[in-house]
């Protein structure tokens, strides 16, 4: 309600002497007005009525004592207009987000829309298809690695049903896991998995490469170990797919049946599913978008598939309000009911390794179970981040002030999901004091994209045709393994055979080719133009860029790759190696036999991927790559 503070006829706890006289009536006409406006808050549309007035609602009730006290719930209509600026000022197609206090969802709202719409004209049929294509509170979305969250309170169930224990050793609980440090081997249990803290790197290009975690858990032998054992906080999603192994081996159940039967169903969290592929066809599932917003293929977005444990969970924000209020209430559900005890939850959420003094927006990091916790504006905070090809997710918990925040974009490694949710939080605890973190995300993308700038310039200068390579390219051609990666095939350029590929082929005038075989997630080989750049080292490209001459001089490669060969007249490469971020070491691939591959062979075919689905496809890469090397863990897969 506003008052005119020229009119002579307002007065509001002014000095007495300055106050002018009113009048009884008017005092009487203000009392009555008073008097309705408690009576619209008492009715049952009340509520909406003084939101759409933009008074906000007094503090829930229901809560504890120690949270009586707590923040107000904010305008509904206050929220609402800084999720939808933010997700157009961030280019974000869909958005959806949910604020959960004292056990009550205080909002949930979708904005924008889960998949393209064709354009069909002004018709009640294409009306009718663009309102069915918006985002709602029960869209589908995939939330990444904040699954991880779920896996961790898994083992801890386990653990309190007497068939785990914090300190099993992974190497007893999962026969076939060998790990490249025999410290870590002898040692590793459930907390060096579940904390990221074993020394082992990501090498997420594994999850690309199998359909299932079984040839992953054969090759982690071989895999470069970048720390020593405990040494300090490193991301690893493999180890989740170890932890998934470990439940399997001690209940007889997988991952994905102790999901659904131990936390969904207990939950209510029905519109919840998990593998990813369980939502294909589903009704009300949001597409995934790339940088360029077009729609990623549904079977890329598939790409967590092999490893469930580390972030294949899709859900709805109205679900996830149900995972929130369990959180922020000590792992209990609001009826007093218990999924593990409370010492297990406190051991879940207590800090288990450091991260380092400080993030973009927050202090004193550490990494739990599934968990990273810090102190965000003087709050404690636990929460998680989640990425995959297409999504973006941001879930945080304060317990403190039983609040707790998500928000789901569905687009590729966008910040936009952890600024709206930043400023959603702000909306509630800081109202009066924002952080213009949008503002803040901005400049730091402004420099990461300079500093990227500049290292493509510094590799660009690095080129050096004058020192020709020790072969001839035929000599490089050939069949490369590795443990893990599987087979690195080399090659002569050839002309692709259909048109579909030609226009979008890596192969034109490139003086190699390498082709990685992708089919478990893409159903197709996965072809890359080799250019020399120096010596033995070659830039290597990924499609489409079909000159590789230009690309050469316009643009950095993604990646080096180095051939080895032996310095007293080797006749070939004994092997080859390139780095796959984030992981830092690079990968080594084994010649296999001394016949050279001349042109295409049988089991290596040019890619038949189309020019559209090769360049999403890069894209994600690309995005996965830059971000890895960066060790940012507040996009992608983090």
């Amino acid at each position: 309600m506003d008052f005119d503070k020229t009119d002579t006829k307002w007065a509001l706890n002014g000095p007495t002497s300055h106050r002018p006289v009113v009048s009884t009536v008017t005092n009487t006409r203000r009392l009555a007005r008073f008097l309705a406006l408690v009576a619209i808050a008492a009715s049952a549309g009340g509520l909406a009525l003084l939101a759409l007035l933009n008074f906000a609602p007094p503090p829930l009730a229901g809560g504890s004592a120690a949270h009586g006290s707590g923040p107000r719930a904010p305008c509904p209509r206050a929220l609402r207009n800084s999720v939808d600026a933010l997700r157009a000022e961030w280019d974000v197609p869909g958005v959806a987000a949910a604020v959960v206090m004292r056990g009550q969802t205080v909002f949930a709202e979708g904005f924008g829309v889960k998949r393209l719409v064709p354009r069909k004209g002004a018709g009640a049929a294409g009306a009718a298809e663009a309102h069915d294509a918006r985002v709602t509170p029960h869209t589908l979305f995939q939330i990444g690695s904040t699954s991880k969250a779920f896996t961790a309170l898994l083992a801890g169930i386990a653990v309190d049903d007497g068939l785990l224990a914090w300190s099993d050793k992974l190497s007893d609980r999962c026969a076939a896991l060998q790990l490249p440090d025999p410290i870590a081997q002898a040692h590793a249990n459930l907390f060096d998995a579940l904390a990221h803290r074993t020394g082992l790197a990501r090498h997420d290009f594994l999850m690309f490469a199998h359909d299932n975690f079984g040839p992953i858990l054969d090759g982690m032998a071989s895999l470069p170990q970048t720390l020593e054992f405990r040494e300090q906080f490193q991301y690893n999603n493999l180890l989740f797919g170890v932890v998934g192994e470990v439940l399997l081996n001690a209940t007889g159940r997988s991952w994905d049946q102790l999901l659904r039967e131990r936390i969904l169903d207990p939950l209510g969290m029905a519109e919840t599913v998990s593998p990813l592929t369980a939502s294909a066809g589903l009704p009300d599932v949001s597409r995934g978008f790339t940088l360029r917003n077009t729609e990623f293929p549904e079977n890329v977005t598939f790409a967590l598939q092999s490893v469930p444990p580390a972030g294949s969970i899709v859900s709805s924000v109205s679900d996830l309000t149900r995972w929130l209020s369990f959180m922020t209430n000590g792992g209990s559900l609001r009826n007093g009911t218990r999924l593990v005890s409370k010492d297990t939850f406190e051991t879940l959420v207590s800090p288990k390794i450091s991260v380092g003094a400080k993030t973009w927006d927050s202090w004193n990091p550490s990494y739990a179970l599934g968990w990273q916790l810090d102190t965000y504006r003087g709050k404690s905070r636990v929460w998680h981040n989640g990425g995959t090809f297409g999504f973006s997710t941001f879930l945080a918990t304060f317990p403190d002030e039983d609040l707790g925040v998500v928000v789901i974009a569905n687009k590729l490694n966008t910040p936009a999901a952890q600024v709206i949710g930043n400023t959603l939080v702000d909306k509630v605890l800081f109202p009066y004091n924002p952080v213009p973190w949008s503002k803040i995300r901005r400049e730091i993308q402004r420099k990461d994209e300079a500093a990227a700038a500049e290292a493509a310039r510094e590799l660009l200068a690095r080129r050096n045709t004058s020192h020709p390579p020790t072969l001839s390219p035929a000599n490089y051609t050939g069949v490369y393994s590795h443990p893990a990666f599987g087979r690195f095939v080399v090659r002569l350029p050839t002309t692709p055979p259909d048109e579909e590929v030609g226009a979008a082929s890596p192969t034109a005038g490139a003086t190699l080719v390498g082709s990685m075989d992708l089919s478990a997630w893409l159903g197709s080989h996965f072809d890359l133009t080799l250019a020399h750049w120096y010596g033995d080292v070659f830039g290597v490209y990924f499609p489409p860029d079909a000159d590789w001459t230009s690309a050469g001089t316009d643009r950095a490669p993604d990646l080096l790759l180095e051939f080895h060969v032996v310095a007293d007249g080797g006749v070939a490469p004994v092997a080859l190696e390139f780095s796959l971020p984030p992981s830092p070491e690079p990968i080594r691939f084994k010649r296999a036999g001394d016949v050279p591959v001349l042109g295409v062979i049988e089991d290596a075919e040019p890619s038949v991927l189309s020019a559209t689905v090769a360049t999403d496809v890069v894209e994600a890469l690309r995005a996965m790559f830059v971000e890895g090397a960066k060790g940012d863990q507040s996009l992608w897969i983090g």
